[in-house]
């Protein structure tokens, strides 16, 4: 189950940041571990930030990124000991499970994106290089840091699922639907397919929003009697539309305007939209793929890379594996096809199913 997978992970996070305060290393090195000790991570990011050059540095970045979205080396660990394993789909309640430590973070997905940024800068692709040849030999230190990138990568891929549902509770509840997280997968089989089969879906106008100067296709998705609005943008790299990451509402002039239900202001509503997660007009757009299926695929080969001889490593990364795609996992073995990629409809079908 995820459990064994994030204590196994823990003890080796443990273990590499304890590394980090050797003497020897110098008192800026000492400095940076008592920073991260004591919680102050935007003071690690604003030391590092722009200056990390070391594998050291760089894992302690990655670490004060995640601790800024809520996720530090400590929450980690009280939500493990907080948990256990279910007789239920792995990933959900996994998702269900991590929601309240990420619930008072400012911007805990954008943190996790340059937390596995931080982290690619040491392994440099090896990870996912040695999934596909188990002929490639990974020192024990790399396969530590794939481990603890595999469980940063799992945490942002179930941070991407919070910021579309209404109520990841129901993801664990048989007989529940969450109304928004329908809508979502409609938005992404809308842009995919050119229609729902779920819902109904209206095209808007095109909007700008002034401060980054980005532009976004619209639409409004009707499910059960709600309506859930969603931007649309070009991937520069793929040439396809895809659904954006957002939260809450902002007016088109201010992204500090931003509200989380426009329904609730006594002001008007109508100059509200749906309001994109990145900000920065420089920064590559956070949409539903290239953050739920690029952090899921990447996760599971950075773990499988890790895990050598742990089997009860590789077995829980297959079960969660087994689950998304829908099989059943039984004895160590899923009934259906689990050594692929996941590919967008697997994640609108595994969501659809999360509402039967």
């Amino acid at each position: 189950m995820i459990k064994r997978i994030m204590t196994t992970s823990l003890i080796v996070a443990t273990l590499i940041f304890s590394g980090c305060s050797s003497d020897s290393e110098g008192e800026s090195r000492l400095e940076t571990q008592y920073m991260l000790d004591k919680g102050d991570f935007a003071g690690v990011i604003s030391k590092l930030e722009d200056r990390a050059s070391s594998n050291e540095e760089y894992l302690a970045l990655a670490s004060a990124y995640m601790g800024n979205a809520g996720l530090s080396l400590a929450d980690l660990i009280r939500t493990v000991n907080d948990s256990t394993d279910t007789e239920g789909d792995a990933f959900a309640s996994f998702i269900n499970g991590i929601e309240s430590s990420i619930s008072d973070a400012p911007s805990p997905l954008a943190d996790l994106q340059k937390a596995t940024k931080a982290y690619k800068e040491v392994l440099e692709g090896r990870c996912a290089a040695a999934s596909l040849n188990p002929e490639l030999i990974l020192s024990d230190t790399q396969k530590d840091v794939c481990l603890f990138m595999g469980l940063s990568q799992t945490l942002k891929a179930a941070t991407a699922v919070t910021y579309i549902a209404n109520d990841v509770s129901m993801m664990v509840e048989e007989g529940e639907i969450d109304n928004n997280l329908k809508a979502s997968a409609c938005a992404i089989e809308y842009v995919f397919n050119g229609s729902s089969s779920n819902c109904t879906v209206v095209e808007k106008d095109p909007i700008t929003f002034i401060q980054s100067q980005k532009t976004y296709d619209r639409v409004t998705v009707h499910t059960n009697g709600e309506s859930f609005e969603y931007l649309i943008s070009s991937n520069s790299i793929s040439n396809m539309m895809e659904v954006v990451m957002t939260d809450g509402f902002c007016s088109l002039e201010d992204f500090s305007t931003r509200v989380e239900d426009k329904l609730d202001m006594s002001y008007d509503a109508s100059s509200y939209y749906t309001c994109p997660i990145n900000t920065d007009p420089d920064a590559e757009e956070l949409t539903i793929t290239n953050v739920l299926l690029d952090a899921l695929n990447e996760a599971t080969d950075a773990i499988l890379a890790a895990s050598g001889t742990n089997e009860d490593l590789k077995d829980s990364i297959n079960e969660i594996k087994c689950d998304i795609f829908g099989g059943v996992y039984e004895e160590d073995i899923c009934s259906v096809d689990i050594n692929q990629n996941f590919t967008i409809e697997d994640i609108v079908e595994y969501i659809n199913e999360q509402n039967i």
